[in-house]
């Protein structure tokens, strides 16, 4: 046997194999390749889709977080306009009790020539002053809640501001009539003017058998307080 003729297959074999292994390299290759891009692009669009969901989540949170500080800011308003306006009807009527205690109205600045009548009476008058200076801050605090609550409850609630503010004036400017005519006027004056001090001391306390004007303002203003932020708080008791 010729050893050319054992030769020939096997290099011919040897050759077709490497060809074989060779393309089949490439092919691996190239689906290695092809794989590769395809995960990486894959893995690119992922990546894209969970940020997109991370910032659509944080600003949710975002969003979810100032509204629920909003709701906290609307029931803590809500919270303090009920209290406060319940704080001004008791402070109103410790103010206009018709009551007195000694020493009371003595913090009054005493004018030159007051005899000790006109003292007495002036004093007496001043009484109402001296009480609300008290809680004069208390008041204004308060008070000072109306823009707010107007841009919280809408301009509609403003309204119990100045229901309370016109009877605390009236309460007042009634004592301060009071006070002038007692000080300047005869006592010996006609029915007319007579009337009017009984209706400046209605005023001033409420008194005189006929319905309370003041107190029934400063109760509606209450009722009105209470109505638009009740509901508020019974929200919060919910959530």
């Amino acid at each position: 046997m010729e050893w050319g003729n054992l030769i020939g297959p096997a290099v011919v074999a040897a050759a077709v194999s490497g060809v074989v292994t060779t393309i089949g390299f490439w092919i691996n290759r190239s689906t290695t390749l092809a794989t590769h891009k395809d995960k990486l692009a894959a893995d690119e669009k992922l990546a894209e889709r969970r940020f997109e969901f991370d910032k659509d989540l944080a600003e949710r949170k975002v969003r979810l977080d100032m509204q629920a500080q909003d709701r906290r800011r609307r029931q803590e308003l809500a919270e303090e306009l009920i209290a406060g306006f319940q704080e001004i009807n008791d402070i109103m009527r410790s103010v206009r009790s018709p009551l007195g205690y000694k020493g009371e109205g003595s913090t009054r600045e005493k004018g030159e020539g007051e005899s000790p009548e006109e003292e007495n009476r002036l004093n007496s008058r001043f009484v109402i002053v001296e009480r609300f200076n008290k809680h004069r801050e208390v008041v204004a605090k308060i008070m000072s809640r109306e823009y707010r609550a107007a841009a919280w409850f809408g301009t509609e609630i403003r309204a119990p501001f100045e229901m309370v503010h016109r009877a605390i004036n009236e309460v007042f400017v009634a004592n301060q009539m009071l006070a002038d005519v007692e000080r300047f006027a005869d006592f010996s004056v006609s029915k007319e003017d007579r009337d009017l001090r009984v209706e400046w001391r209605r005023t001033i306390y409420g008194t005189g058998g006929e319905k309370d004007a003041i107190a029934s303002k400063l109760s509606e203003a209450y009722t009105i307080i209470e109505q638009a932020c009740r509901p508020v708080l019974e929200e919060a008791l919910l959530s």
